[in-house]
């Protein structure tokens, strides 16, 4: 992205609710999706899945770029639960506490 459509997008009044909401290392979410529904734990790892490009097919560049920001479509995390057991699932099954 070119660097002056970079410094606008980080000026968006919406740039404070994408982070507040993405999944990032060390944080404490709640799974809100799938068969762990419920757990609370701390993201220990948060990347893209190896399938992300297909799922950015229908984008343009703009839309792609904003969907990395919010770190939930195209992408994964590693929980650890408050019993210690470990998990990888979809980041949009999760939400930030």
């Amino acid at each position: 992205m070119e660097q002056g459509a970079w410094d606008a997008l980080k000026s968006l009044s919406i740039n404070p609710t994408i982070t507040e909401r993405r999944p990032t290392i060390g944080r404490r979410v709640r799974v809100i999706g799938g068969r762990k529904l419920g757990i609370e734990g701390t993201v220990q790892w948060h990347g893209q899945t190896q399938y992300t490009r297909r799922a950015y097919r229908y984008c343009d560049s703009m839309q792609a770029h904003m969907l990395d920001l919010m770190g939930l479509y195209g992408f994964r995390v590693k929980i650890r639960s408050d019993e210690g057991e470990t998990f990888f699932l979809d980041a949009e099954k999760v939400c930030v506490l």
